[in-house]
């Protein structure tokens, strides 16, 4: 039940996925499955998947959104408070819905991003350079566009730079003329992702913007045929496009 279909394209599936490379999360998340799996009244289990699933959301949303604002997710900073919790589920001590709440809330105070408007203004200039946290970003934000998952192999497809991270190629594009286009590069707003069958910009394309915008627009990934929105690529079109996708992102992981 706990992995079955709901209305939203966030399930148990989706929660692991993004909690996978993260191993100080591993005790939680035992103890909410166990403590599911251990109930034999199948009227409680089915109460209790609803309550899990919302644990496990919102459990999801701090880890990913504390991840996104720190150049790293340190684990020392919640080990033992993790693993104190994890023993409070396991013994049945977690009935109160809002003593879970409590918990995240806590572990935030010293960060302040289950706060939307916190986060939005932490995330507003933010920059992403780890690919495995670009893709997990990217990719959550594509499935709430396009739930047929089965177009993207995330295993296979790539993160792409629309202002090339190649300086070579920086001369040609116009919108950065009187800007650094190192301070651009790596922003949020100037990331998306290709898949299997796109085709990456070579030399070529890499010229200018409306070169790469022929190749998105054909792009099976939703996210990166928004592009074919923009007439030009500058630093206004980048913190434009990072807004929305931040925007968006409150929405993907909420609390």
């Amino acid at each position: 039940m706990l992995s079955g279909k709901t209305n939203s394209t966030r399930n148990l599936y989706v929660f692991l996925k993004e909690l996978q490379t993260y191993k100080v999360t591993q005790s939680i998340v035992f103890a909410l499955l166990s403590h599911y799996i251990n109930e034999s009244d199948g009227r409680k289990q089915r109460r209790l998947a609803k309550s899990i699933h919302g644990k496990m959301k919102r459990f999801t949303s701090f880890v990913m959104r504390t991840a996104f604002v720190s150049p790293k997710f340190e684990p020392s900073h919640f080990e033992d408070e993790f693993a104190n919790q994890a023993e409070m589920i396991q013994s049945e001590r977690l009935d109160d819905e809002t003593i879970f709440d409590e918990f995240l809330r806590e572990c935030d105070s010293g960060y302040g991003i289950l706060d939307d408007e916190k986060f939005v203004e932490r995330m507003k200039i933010q920059e992403m350079r780890d690919a495995k946290k670009i893709k997990r970003f990217l990719l959550g934000l594509n499935y709430d566009l396009q739930s047929d998952s089965e177009v993207i192999n995330e295993y296979r497809c790539s993160v792409e730079h629309i202002l090339p991270k190649a300086e070579k190629h920086w001369s040609a594009w116009k919108g950065f003329e009187d800007q650094k286009p190192s301070d651009w590069v790596h922003r949020i707003g100037n990331l998306t992702l290709l898949g299997q069958s796109d085709n990456k910009p070579g030399d070529s394309e890499n010229r200018n913007f409306s070169r790469k915008k022929a190749g998105y627009r054909r792009s099976a990934i939703a996210l990166t045929k928004e592009l074919d929105r923009h007439t030009e690529w500058s630093p206004d079109a980048i913190d434009s496009r990072q807004g929305r996708l931040i925007q968006r992102s409150v929405k993907v992981w909420s609390f």
